[in-house]
């Protein structure tokens, strides 16, 4: 058993050095003073005022590019340029605990700050894309919109000239994009990058049912809706578009309820098979002679198809036409 007057000792040790922690944590360690020198003028490109624009002092330029928010205490205030007192300065400094140094500004009575750029926002970006897109999208330019934009950087731009800037799309033009903005007058420099996810909204053609295998299409069956085809492009899909229903085709696959009619799922239906007799019409500018033939394969009205002539050894390459007819130009 712990008696009540060796419970009552433990209890003020323990107050003892609760208080002593307090104090020590209320004690700062002297700081060393360092002296920096402060310029007569300086240039800046954003309203933002931090003290490594301010000075020549690599060790407080170093600090700052890894702690803007100790460095960076003062504002242009809307304006383009401003005078800052060496005084005012050094009030500002006196509140801050710079890592144990105590910083004593030493140079010019007062610097003039300049803005001499500007940091261009997300939303101007986003728009110029847009634009650029719509214009290389040609009619269909109409849907062209971003989902998503992001900066590898901040990108800014001269102020003397905020309309100098323009972005630079690859080719081809995919969903997913890196866009090269730059500056037009300055020879193309480039500004920075931005990667970019790129959507087209387009007319195509939808299921309004499930379609089988071996169907024949019906543009019946379909609905015109509005999907980005840039997404179903970048997975390798060509879509049938408003106005291009395939004709006198199949499904080649089941086609689901909902889903977009691709090239993938249709075939056109074969009009001649291997061995099937047609009429080869052999023709030039001013001649046109017909003869049988028999077709070497399967194919659909407007396939290149070969024919071996019925009564001679030798075979003719030509375009599959209406009426079981072979074509060919010599």
């Amino acid at each position: 058993m712990i008696s009540g007057k060796l419970l009552i000792a433990f209890g003020v040790l323990v107050a003892a050095i609760a208080t002593l922690t307090s104090a020590l944590a209320q004690t700062s360690l002297p700081q060393i003073d360092r002296e920096i020198k402060l310029r007569d003028k300086t240039e800046v490109w954003s309203q933002a005022v931090c003290l490594g624009n301010l000075v020549d002092d690599g060790w407080v330029q170093s600090r700052c590019s890894v702690d803007k928010g100790m460095c960076c205490r003062w504002s242009l205030k809307g304006e383009n340029t401003r005078i800052f007192s060496r005084a005012e300065l050094q009030r500002e400094l006196s509140k801050v605990n710079f890592g144990g140094f105590n910083l004593i500004v030493k140079g010019a009575d007062e610097i003039a700050v300049t803005q001499t750029r500007r940091e261009l926002s997300v939303a101007e970006i986003q728009a110029k894309v847009i634009s650029t897109a719509a214009a290389k999208f040609g009619e269909e330019g109409a849907g062209a919109g971003v989902t998503s934009l992001k900066l590898q950087s901040p990108i800014y731009v001269s102020l003397d000239d905020e309309s100098a800037w323009d972005v630079i799309l690859p080719e081809p033009l995919l969903e997913h994009a890196a866009v090269r903005v730059v500056s037009t007058s300055e020879g193309s420099q480039a500004l920075g990058w931005a990667q970019v996810t790129l959507k087209l909204e387009g007319e195509v053609y939808v299921a309004r049912k499930q379609v089988h295998p071996n169907d024949l299409l019906d543009a019946k069956d379909f609905e015109i809706r509005k999907i980005n085809v840039l997404a179903a492009q970048s997975t390798g899909q060509t879509l049938f578009r408003k106005g291009q229903f395939p004709e006198a085709t199949r499904a080649k696959l089941t086609i689901q309820s909902g889903s977009a009619l691709t090239a993938a799922v249709v075939e056109r239906i074969p009009s001649v098979h291997l061995g099937d007799t047609v009429t080869l019409i052999l023709r030039s500018d001013n001649l046109r002679i017909s003869t049988k033939g028999v077709i070497q394969g399967t194919a659909a009205i407007g396939d290149m198809v070969t024919v071996q002539l019925s009564r001679y050894n030798r075979t003719f390459r030509g375009r599959l036409i209406e009426g079981r007819l072979v074509e060919v130009w010599l």
